[in-house]
Formats: structure tokens, sequence, C-alpha cells
């Protein structure tokens, strides 16, 4: 068939002829006089959605863009606000902005322990993010959440060893990731666990851990100003980095909703 011009403010007298999807014709002869219904339509073609992008929909808590903010930062999906231990900065970012933290600076919110305790065990935490300083000494976590209701911390050595402790009390199950991370590279890590299994992901590279009946890993909990901070103990941590896309699941994701988040290396942001 042959696309339509379709006169601009001549219009039917009774409804129109829709085309099917993939006709080239769409809204053709309107009424027995044979007006049109002005302007020019053309093929219309289906469009196809990734069904990862669906399922990365489904158990989404919260997610964080950071393209702005300077004492408090809401969400960009759930009604959640997380507030600066400090005045932070917002400077260019993986995909878009991300803000920086710098020692001694962080980002808290006593009312997210609440909303992120994920009792039943099932949670996962997505984040990409590039340090320029590491700790410099021992460890410092990155991610905290107190121990009461199940805790979770994504902790940083100063060698660049990456660990995800989950737990209750004080002892917690531990899984660490095989290799270093280094300064001023921006990695997508992705932590979380479900009943049986936690795992750390650093960009395409994954590790697997069990959870225990009667978990042993040593646990030596920060002093942190909430329950729930990024990162765990200001004042005192020396870390600076930057960090982007921070988001949040009350499940576990898949290995390959993890990989598609990765997106070759460029990243994806919600709605993905």
């Amino acid at each position: 068939m042959k696309s339509a011009y379709l006169e601009p403010g001549v219009h039917p007298v009774e409804m129109p002829r829709v085309a099917r999807i993939g006709d080239d014709e769409v809204y053709t002869s309107c009424d027995k006089k044979k007006k049109y219904c002005g302007g020019f339509l053309g093929t219309i073609s289906p469009v196809a959605i990734n069904p990862l992008t669906q399922m990365l929909l489904n158990g989404l808590a919260a997610s964080w863009h950071f393209n702005a903010g300077t004492t408090t930062f809401p969400a960009d999906f759930g009604p959640y606000n997380l507030f600066a231990f400090g005045t932070l900065s917002i400077v260019a970012g993986k995909l878009l902005n991300a803000v920086e933290i710098q020692t001694n600076e962080a980002l808290s919110g006593d009312n997210l322990e609440s909303v992120f305790t994920f009792d039943d065990g099932l949670f996962t935490w997505h984040m990409w993010i590039k340090f320029s300083v590491l700790p410099s000494a021992g460890s410092e976590d990155i991610l905290y959440k107190a121990a009461n209701n199940g805790g979770y911390i994504l902790r940083l050595a100063s060698t660049g060893q990456l660990t995800f402790f989950t737990g209750n009390g004080a002892s917690y199950d531990s899984v660490v990731w095989g290799s270093n991370l280094s300064i001023n590279t921006w990695y997508q890590i992705v932590c979380g666990r479900d009943a049986n299994n936690l795992y750390v992901q650093v960009n395409t590279e994954s590790v697997l851990g069990v959870v225990a009946s009667s978990p042993s890993a040593a646990y030596i909990p920060p002093s942190p100003i909430q329950n729930f901070n990024i990162p765990a103990t200001p004042p005192g941590h020396t870390m600076n980095f930057l960090l982007d896309e921070l988001i949040s699941w009350s499940r576990f994701l898949s290995l390959a909703e993890r990989t598609f988040l990765w997106n070759n290396g460029i990243g994806l942001a919600y709605p993905f």
C-alpha cells in the first residue's frame, strides 16, 4: 500500500479505518465522502521490549541517579531519602552524574534501616563506584546495614580486596571477590543473597558463597552514625570515591540480570 498524506484541518464525519500493525497506510479513506484526517502517518512497527527489562522492575525497592543534591538525595524510584554527612558534591559520573564522597563524608538514612531489612533474606544492591583513594590501612565498609533484623556489609581493604558479609549478631557469612580493586577505574559492584547463597559481582565476574546454618566469619562492627550508611564510619574513614546508580531490590538477581545491568561496560539506569 502507498502511504497517505492526510490534508491538515479536514476531519472525517465517521471514524476512519485503522490499519493493522505493519500496514503502510493508516487512517486512509474516512467516510463515504473520502475526506482525510490530517497529518502524515507512516508505517507502524512493533517495539520489542527485552524481557530482562521487565524482570528488573520486579522487586525493585529504590534507585538513586545522584544527578542533583548536596545534603538530601531523594530516590528516583521509591519514597526514600539519603542524607549527607557533610556537604557532598555532584560531579560527572559513569552514566550522567555521580555523588562524590570524600574522607569523613557519608550518606546515611536511619529510616532506610527498616525499609532495607529484607527479613526474608532476599536482597540485592547495585552501584557504580570509582575510588580515588583506598582505605589508608586495614578495612573500611563501603555499604553498611546494622545487624538488627538482618545485616550486611560491603567491605574494602587497603589492598583493594572486596568482601561481602551477611548475617545477624556477632557472626556473618562472607564471600571474597578474587581480585583487588584499583583507583581511578569505574566498577559495577552487585551484591546480594537469598536463603541459601550470597554473592558479590564486580563487572562480569561473580563469586558465589553459601549461607551457613551457623555463620562463622569474624565480624568487627564499625561505629555508624545511623543504621544504614555509605560508607559506615564518618568521621573516621579515609576512602574517597564517586558513587553512581545505587539501586536495591528485595530479591536475588540472576546472573543474566546482573550481566544485563553491566551492558557491555556502558551500564544501565532505572527504568532500564
